[in-house]
């Protein structure tokens, strides 16, 4: 009889606590449920390539790494981009060069000298000497002259309309929705968090864009270890 009468209550207050687990919440307890992505798989092609500009611009910084060009004009890219600021290294007719963009100075360290030459006359070239193993400084404006790649992240959303939406994807793992401009070229665009651009692909080449917004300090090179170029040529 102890044991029954010991049973009774605590099948009772296990019933209780059933059905408050089990009853209707208060208004209270209720809750929104949080989007899943960011919605711009909903938005038509250059609404998402809008928005997608958009923040790459906005971001504190972007790293891009691949290949962009074809045949003697392909160039291999490790950059990271920070404002108007550049740093990383480029693979440029064969030839790899570290890079430093600060404002609107470009400063070029070369492996070989070679990269230079070739858009300089033969009187030109005898100034070639002093800029092995130092920054050559160019100004930003006519970089393009000697490093043709893109200095600042925009160059990298110019396409050919239209564009046209193609299915969600997933890059490293993140949900993306890919649009495609009318040369073939395709960006893959996040659709959690930040519409950022994750992956840009143009005639079997990829450029990868990864690590936005980290903290990034650029700084241009010790006055010893440059040559301005610029001045020399009387470009300036």
């Amino acid at each position: 009889m102890q044991m029954r009468t010991l049973l009774v209550p605590m099948a009772a207050a296990a019933a209780l606590l059933v059905a408050g687990c089990t009853g209707t919440p208060s208004p209270d307890a209720t809750s929104t449920p949080t989007p899943t992505t960011n919605g711009v798989e909903a938005m038509e092609p250059d609404a998402i390539l809008e928005a997608a500009e958009e923040a790459l611009l906005d971001a504190e910084s972007v790293h891009v790494s691949g290949t962009v060009g074809s045949g003697s004009e392909t160039f291999t890219l490790d950059l990271t981009y920070a404002g108007a600021n550049v740093t990383g290294t480029v693979e440029v007719f064969g030839v790899t060069a570290e890079i430093l963009k600060v404002g609107n100075d470009l400063y070029v360290k070369a492996a070989d000298t070679s990269l230079y030459a070739q858009f300089l006359t033969p009187e030109q070239q005898a100034l070639l000497p002093m800029a092995v193993n130092r920054w050559v400084k160019i100004q930003a404006s006519l970089a393009a002259a000697f490093i043709p790649v893109p200095l600042s992240v925009d160059k990298f959303t110019v396409h050919t309309p239209p564009l046209e939406k193609g299915d969600v994807t997933e890059v490293d793992g993140t949900p993306a929705i890919t649009i495609t401009d009318a040369d073939g070229q395709s960006y893959a665009v996040a659709i959690v968090g930040q519409p950022y651009i994750l992956e840009s692909t143009y005639e079997g080449n990829t450029l990868t864009f990864s690590d936005y917004d980290k903290s990034v300090t650029v700084e241009a090179p010790a006055e010893e270890d440059v040559v301005d170029l610029t001045q020399l040529l009387g470009l300036g």
